[in-house]
């Protein structure tokens, strides 16, 4: 689409809106210097010179935008971290990708699998702590204990308990 849109712009357009941006000169001027700019090539370069008087030299116009940031600079970690992010939203379930806070009802339900595998997160990231008193790790070997104790008392449905 965008592409068939630039076939259909005219040269005169193009260059109607060079003359108005004041980079090239107007028709009559140009047929008048025609002959006289494709005798000296280094004219041209003079012609710019005056259009833009903020340009030095040649090479600083032509390597201009050779210095603007096309893209944010990324450190090894936000690379390794975008990619492990899109890996983890790939294996997501669709049912995920519809909720749009964290506090939906969806999100209330917690596996006992998940509530294992987040205790045993809490329990490493205080044994990687220094200064940790004794009460708050027995407090944590405490709920450890009762998911685990909750663990063992759940039974599993019968098929039948479905059709009811």
């Amino acid at each position: 689409m965008l592409t068939g849109a630039w076939w259909n712009v005219k040269t005169l357009t193009i260059r109607n809106c060079w003359r108005k941006a004041g980079l090239i000169k107007a028709p009559a001027q140009v047929k008048d210097n025609l002959e006289e700019e494709h005798s000296n090539p280094g004219d041209l370069w003079t012609d710019v010179e005056e259009l833009l008087p903020d340009v030095s030299s040649f090479d600083d116009y032509v390597e201009s935008d050779s210095a603007a940031l096309t893209s944010a600079d990324m450190t090894t970690e936000e690379i390794v971290n975008s990619v492990r992010d899109v890996s983890s939203d790939d294996d997501d379930d669709p049912k995920e990708e519809d909720s749009v806070s964290p506090n939906t009802e969806e999100d209330e339900t917690i596996s006992h699998s998940d509530a294992l595998v987040h205790m045993n997160k809490v329990r490493t990231y205080i044994g990687r702590c220094s200064d940790v008193p004794d009460e708050v790790l027995r407090k944590v070997e405490g709920v450890e204990a009762y998911l685990i104790s909750r663990l063992c008392s759940t039974r599993q449905k019968k098929i039948t308990d479905f059709f009811k």
